[in-house]
């Protein structure tokens, strides 16, 4: 499994990469649905699966350096960047967007293919963005919440001392401790 998109319960997407697959499980984590991208799109290497809207799905091609989504209804892929020739270490999406990290610029890519671009000029260990301009950030022990328009920075309190990560949906922040 290289990766897993729980934002929708009723409709869990697992993703493997060596077998160019995703795989949606129902609340109950029975298949819903195979679909195995090697025959639809041969010419196509996924790098990144996650969830969209309304039965599409942001994929990223690393042969081409293009993110796409794909209609699963159809069976149709929208090209929605030209090639990036940006290395990034930090990727997620949300249903409407696309965000990714490469050189402290966070670049996002909404549905229709619009790309914005917001500098973060701090140190994290782990992003999770909630908006194009509105980031929640691990910074060795600390959580901040971080809004890029008006660069206001706060830092979230917590009761525990130390935990690994965090994860952020549907206005409820997770932390996940030792």
């Amino acid at each position: 499994i290289t990766s897993i998109d729980t934002r929708n319960p009723m409709q869990v997407l697992v993703f493997y990469k060596d077998f160019q697959t995703f795989v949606l499980l129902d609340n109950q984590l029975n298949e819903v649905q195979n679909v195995n991208l090697t025959v639809l799109f041969p010419e196509l290497d996924l790098r990144l699966v996650s969830a969209s809207i309304k039965n599409t799905y942001w994929i990223f091609d690393s042969i081409s350096q293009k993110i796409f989504l794909f209609n699963i209804s159809k069976n149709e892929l929208k090209q929605v960047s030209n090639p990036l020739d940006y290395s990034f270490k930090f990727w997620n999406s949300n249903a409407n967007h696309f965000f990714f990290e490469s050189e402290n610029q966070i670049n996002v890519f909404d549905i229709y293919g619009k790309m914005t671009s917001s500098s973060i000029k701090i140190t994290y260990d782990q992003l999770f963005p909630i908006e194009p301009s509105q980031f929640i950030i691990k910074d060795k022990a600390d959580l901040f919440y971080i809004n890029n328009i008006t660069n206001h920075k706060t830092k979230i309190n917590r009761t525990e001392k130390s935990f690994n990560s965090f994860h952020y949906t549907n206005d409820i922040l997770t932390i996940f401790t030792d």
